[in-house]
């Protein structure tokens, strides 16, 4: 579970879905997301149709609860 606040991620649209274009160095999710990872899933709803910038934005409208981000390992990129 990411705990409430920022998350310190740049997230990216792809023919996939969102994917994570970077975790930053003060990230509280680091070692835990990797660049290249897909979201495929933000509290059980499927993000796969999703865009980065519709991803972000839900993100952010929960940032005062802890969020379930499902990812798949690195993914081959094709945006």
């Amino acid at each position: 579970l990411a705990p409430p606040g920022k998350l310190g991620i740049i997230i990216q649209s792809s023919n996939q879905g969102p994917v994570v274009h970077l975790v930053k160095p003060e990230s509280v999710l680091k070692g835990l997301l990797f660049d290249g990872d897909l979201i495929i899933a933000l509290d059980n709803d499927d993000t796969t149709a999703w865009n980065a910038h519709t991803i972000t934005r839900v993100i952010s409208q929960r940032s005062k609860l802890y969020r379930k981000i499902t990812v798949l390992g690195k993914v081959n990129m094709q945006c």
